[in-house]
């Protein structure tokens, strides 16, 4: 299942750690605008646990990009 490590914020390709430090920091108004590498969507950053290593989701289902977890679509 392919999982996303890396996006873009501003145009600058950021790894998951980043992400979610950005993330964390982030004030009730502003959320930082990741978006997918492949099909420039929303993406928001998750941490490790018990369904794997941290990634990227789409926001919204996105059945046509190969980064989309194929469980969701």
């Amino acid at each position: 299942m392919p999982r996303a490590i890396v996006c873009s914020l501003n145009g600058v390709e950021i790894e998951v750690g980043e992400a979610l430090r950005l993330r964390d920091l982030r004030t009730a108004t502003q959320y930082p605008a990741f978006r997918c590498i492949d099909s420039g969507a929303p993406v928001r950053p998750h941490k490790d646990g018990t369904h794997g290593a941290a990634h990227f989701e789409h926001s919204r289902r996105n059945a046509a990009c190969p980064l989309s977890d194929p469980a969701r679509n």
